[in-house]
C-alpha cells in the first residue's frame, strides 16, 4: 500500500484538478466468460469516456480464477501498481450506459455503487442494510443514498481508499458454527464502514442497470 500515498479518502474529483484521472476498470471472474451484452456495454464506456473532455488515461484489467477474494486482490494489486486514481469494479454479467462511469465520478464519493436486481424470483437486490432491510428503488428517494453495503457489479471506488484498510480486504467468514460463509464484499464493505468510508448507491444511474442473468430484465 505504500506507494499509493497517504491521499485523503474523503478526496473527490474536483480535488483531483489539474491531475490526470487514471481509472482502472477491474473484471474479477470465476469461469472468465462474458456475456455478450456486457462486452458490448465495456467497449461503448470506454469509447465514450475517452470522448468526455478533460486529461484522462483508461485500462482494463481481467483477472480469473477460482478463489473471488483472490481474484479481486490480484485486480486490485495491478491497478495500484498502474498508480490509477480511481477503480472501477465490473461484474460481467452486467449491462449499463456509455456514460456511467463518467456520471458515477462527478458523484465525487471515494466509494459509490449501483443497485441492481440480483433474483428475479425473489424480488432481491444488491444493496442491503446490516438490520436485514433490502435497499429497493425508491422513484421519490434521493439521487445518491447511503447504505452498508452492496453486490460488486459496479463500483467505484477512490484508490486512496486501499489506503486506509489493511488486507486481506476481501474474504469469505464463516457463519457462526454453521457450513455457511458470507460473501466476500460484506467483509470489505465492513472495513470501510470501520475507516469511516461509506457505501454509496447512485439510484439514478441503477435504473439504467440489467443484470443479464435474467436475460433482458429492467429494474
Amino acid at each position: 500500500m505504500e506507494e499509493v500515498g497517504q491521499q485523503s479518502r474523503q478526496q473527490t474529483v474536483s480535488d483531483l484538478a489539474g491531475r490526470i484521472l487514471k481509472v482502472a476498470i477491474c473484471i474479477p471472474s470465476t469461469d472468465g466468460f462474458w456475456n455478450a451484452k456486457f462486452g458490448e456495454s465495456l467497449a461503448n464506456l470506454v469509447a465514450g469516456y475517452n470522448l468526455a473532455t478533460g486529461d484522462k488515461e483508461i485500462r482494463v484489467i481481467a483477472k480469473c480464477g477460482p478463489i473471488m477474494p483472490e481474484v479481486r486482490h490480484r485486480c486490485i494489486g495491478e491497478a495500484l501498481h498502474s498508480e490509477a486514481t480511481h477503480l472501477l469494479m465490473l461484474a460481467p454479467h452486467l449491462s449499463f450506459p456509455p456514460d456511467a462511469l463518467t456520471r458515477l465520478i462527478e458523484r465525487g464519493k471515494p466509494a459509490i455503487s449501483v443497485n441492481y436486481i440480483q433474483d428475479v424470483w425473489t424480488g432481491t437486490f444488491s444493496a442491503y442494510r446490516t438490520n436485514g432491510i433490502q435497499v429497493r428503488p425508491d422513484p421519490t428517494g434521493p439521487e445518491v443514498e447511503e447504505v452498508d453495503g452492496t453486490s460488486i457489479g459496479m463500483a467505484l471506488f477512490h484508490i486512496s481508499i486501499f489506503d486506509s484498510i489493511e488486507l486481506p480486504f476481501f474474504m469469505n467468514e464463516q457463519i457462526g458454527d454453521s457450513p455457511g460463509f458470507t460473501f466476500d464484499y460484506v467483509y470489505f464493505w465492513k472495513k470501510l464502514a470501520d475507516a469511516g468510508i461509506k457505501c454509496n448507491i447512485d439510484h439514478e444511474l441503477s435504473k439504467e442497470i440489467k443484470n443479464m442473468e435474467y436475460g433482458i430484465r429492467w429494474h
